[in-house]
């Protein structure tokens, strides 16, 4: 028996089981496929995704793609562009760096196995976890197997596109820049985004509403004078589970639901989240007890963080993105300040609303009029 079985060896999973095996813990990956895989994604990593990866001591510079130290950001109201001495956006190529991550997890000693998990259960202090190929048993679980996780559904969770935003994108000819765009004109309640790889580039749209924008992509690829390569859509899980940890369970990343809703990021929350369960289930396992509501209490900054990001979400898009910018000809993004510090994953969202509606002024003055209620 293991001390912790990880189903899932993307971000999430790879961190939870490099993390777990540098603590001592026998740990197992398992996943449906081998490494590397094709994966659907931007690639794009935030400054926090970068300073995580630094503290876990895994150095990515030979397999960076591109350094984007300016972005631009278009909107009906013009262009705004953040320069930055450090990487804004950082590029890499999804299937290298999710077998990168993996082999430094293997290399601290946790074993791999392919292998695909069709039901999970906990019996007494062990959870069994049954493949097509065998079964499986561990003190502590962690899923990390995605947006339609097995493990969501065995703790009771509702896994459906209902509550997924959706992305499509594409690998296109080389045609080289060393600047990233976001693209606010182009799609509602989301955004069309070009990512400048090694010898290509990766354009993609992405929208809080769930639709099939591949004719959306082609306009908009063929608009730029460029040639797609394949077009592949992919769900983004913006909701994070009801359920998200329970006794020695534990869900990370995709598979918890946490996908940043207003940006789409979701690499530093897999690899954050991963760490985070890999701590607890150490933990729990020296104090024999349930790793869960260690979890619980940890990993809620980012739970309330996400939950608040889909109101900032719908605020942005449909105010912002569609009535400012579009009749007003004004846009939060003219704060480029504030903007480098969002795209950039410098700033929680309780602060982007405190510095976008001045909420401790706002305070002070409700402060003073209840006070001269009172009097």
């Amino acid at each position: 028996m293991y001390d912790l079985i990880i189903i899932g060896a993307g971000p999430a999973g790879s961190t939870s089981g490099y993390v777990a095996s540098l603590l001592g813990l026998k740990t197992l990956i398992i996943d449906f496929q081998e490494f590397p895989r094709f994966k659907p994604c931007g690639g794009g990593l935030t400054i926090k995704s970068l300073k995580l990866l630094e503290s876990l001591d895994i150095n990515i510079d030979n397999i960076v793609e591109r350094y984007c130290r300016k972005v631009y950001l278009i909107t009906h109201s013009g262009v705004y562009k953040l320069v930055s001495s450090e990487p804004i956006i950082t590029t890499i190529s999804r299937e290298i760096f999710d077998k990168y991550l993996l082999q430094h997890a293997l290399d601290q000693g946790v074993e791999f196995m392919l292998d695909k998990i069709v039901s999970i259960e906990c019996r007494g202090d062990e959870v069994i976890a049954r493949g097509l190929r065998n079964i499986y048993r561990a003190k502590v679980l962690i899923g990390a197997d995605g947006a339609f996780s097995i493990t969501a559904k065995s703790l009771g969770n509702r896994v459906c596109m209902k509550d997924c935003a959706i992305a499509y994108m594409s690998y296109v000819e080389d045609s080289y820049i060393d600047y990233a765009i976001l693209d606010f004109t182009r799609i509602k309640y989301g955004y069309a985004w070009i990512f400048p790889k090694r010898n290509s580039l990766n354009v993609g749209v992405g929208s809080l509403r769930r639709e099939n924008y591949t004719k959306v992509l082609i306009n908009y690829i063929n608009e730029l004078n460029l040639k797609s390569r394949f077009i592949r859509g992919y769900p983004l899980p913006i909701k994070p589970r009801k359920i998200i940890a329970y006794k020695n369970i534990i869900l990370t990343g995709d598979a918890a639901g946490f996908v940043d809703p207003t940006t789409g990021e979701g690499i530093f929350n897999a690899m954050y989240s991963g760490l985070i369960a890999a701590l607890c289930s150490y933990k729990a396992l020296k104090l024999n007890t349930k790793p869960s509501s260690l979890y619980l209490e940890l990993i809620k900054p980012l739970v309330r963080n996400l939950r608040l990001g889909m109101y900032l979400a719908l605020g942005l898009y449909i105010n912002d993105i569609q009535l400012l910018s579009r009749y007003f000809n004004y846009s939060i993004f003219s704060n480029t300040n504030l903007t480098l510090n969002i795209v950039g994953g410098k700033i929680s969202y309780v602060n982007v609303i405190k510095r976008i509606v001045k909420l401790r002024g706002i305070l002070k003055q409700v402060k003073s009029l209840v006070l001269k209620m009172v009097k």
